[in-house]
């Protein structure tokens, strides 16, 4: 999402975490959900697309392992003690 900030990213990454697990409202489907890996890439870094997309997944697979079904920030991982 081209110049958009981290906080609105995650606004919309959550909005989008929640419309996704409202797609099966029937008992008898498969329910389906989401968890989401946020990245910025701030004016000044050079950061690839690889580094990037490896941060969201890094992002990812910590809401998978802490939970699933949300949304985690990638720099939210690097304040973790």
């Amino acid at each position: 999402m081209p110049d958009t900030g981290l906080h609105e990213a995650s606004i919309v990454a959550e909005r989008l975490r929640c419309a996704v697990e409202l797609l099966v409202n029937e008992p008898e489907q498969i329910a389906v959900t989401a968890s989401i890996g946020v990245v910025e890439a701030l004016g000044g870094q050079n950061l690839n697309f690889d580094t990037l997309l490896n941060r969201a997944d890094e992002a990812m697979y910590h809401s998978k392992h802490t939970g699933r079904y949300r949304v985690t920030r990638w720099v939210d991982l690097k304040k973790q003690p």
